[in-house]
């Protein structure tokens, strides 16, 4: 592959570009800059080895150094897969181009989704700030084969600015479901992120409470020993923190205190069980319950404790 040095017209480039090529162009000058400029930009294309040129190659931006010839290239050679190229190089200025002057579309799918999804789980704000600037972008959409959204996504990666930046959006819905069945606020119980749930739970929308096959936000913390999630969903007016958990046949199940006891007495688990046993709400009949069970199983003498402690 040759090296290209930075520097010089375009159009000595070009001229330099078909002496390369064994072309005779003497009418090259007459033609407009932006064909001319896509003209060098295949050439470089066709010439290498790579077949993908990137937006961050240097020997293409010392022959392109405007967005709207860029974003025109790109159109031109990648069609539908262009902003997501320039999704992936953090280059807000040539999506622009691409969105506002191609009229690419902005929720268009490529491998099962869009922009957003991809821009949200990879946290790149400003991408997904100017992505929901866009009138009439399908915050919601869900990607084809799991039905997660980029509020999945970015809960899920624990891209908190971003959590916040589609909460802002009037259109978003903070309580839909994935295929499987579960929630953003879900997700960020499960994954460990409590900043991320502080940042859901401040939303309107949101439902603490809400099922998730048989289990709440509440019951899936508990369950993984994640004690600064649980602190964070037992500050919400709203919190039913003696909800059962639903099983296949309908009937209730266990509460959140007796899945704290499903993990022994690593630190963890304990830690979380000490922040469930904080609230004042607890059912005086399950935590007797759970002390029983405790006190007649070796390996949870610590969490006996810390209920012992509470009652």
């Amino acid at each position: 592959m040759t090296t290209r040095r930075c520097g010089g017209s375009s159009e000595a480039a070009a001229a330099a570009a078909g002496r390369e090529a064994g072309d005779v162009a003497p009418s090259l000058e007459k033609l407009p800059r932006e064909l001319l400029v896509l003209m060098i930009a295949d050439h470089m294309h066709e010439a290498s080895d790579v077949r993908q040129l990137s937006l961050t190659s240097r020997s293409f931006f010392c022959l392109i150094r405007s967005p709207d010839l860029v974003a025109a290239w790109l159109w031109k050679r990648w069609g539908k897969k262009a902003p997501f190229m320039a999704m992936e190089n953090d280059d807000v200025a040539v999506l622009r181009q691409l969105i506002e002057i191609q009229h690419a579309d902005v929720d268009a799918f490529v491998d099962g989704c869009g922009l957003l999804h991809h821009a949200s789980c990879e946290g790149k704000l400003e991408i997904v700030t100017f992505l929901l600037s866009v009138p009439g972008i399908q915050v919601n959409r869900q990607k084809s084969y799991d039905g997660w959204t980029a509020l999945h996504l970015s809960s899920r990666n624990g891209h908190v600015a971003i959590v916040h930046e589609l909460l802002q959006h009037p259109a978003v819905v903070v309580t839909i479901k994935s295929k499987s069945g579960i929630t953003a606020l879900y997700v960020a119980c499960r994954e460990d992120k409590p900043q991320v749930v502080a940042e859901l739970l401040r939303h309107p929308g949101i439902d603490v409470n809400q099922t998730c096959g048989p289990w709440t936000p509440l019951h899936v913390a508990c369950l993984h020993s994640h004690a600064r999630v649980v602190r964070e969903l037992l500050k919400h007016p709203d919190i039913r923190v003696n909800q059962k958990e639903v099983e296949s046949n309908g009937k209730k199940g266990r509460s959140a205190l007796q899945l704290c006891l499903l993990d022994r007495d690593n630190n963890a688990s304990v830690a979380t069980l000490k922040e469930l046993l904080k609230h004042p709400g607890l059912d005086l009949g399950d935590m007797e319950a759970a002390l029983r069970h405790a006190q007649a199983d070796i390996t949870l003498s610590r969490s006996a404790q810390a209920i012992a402690d509470a009652l």
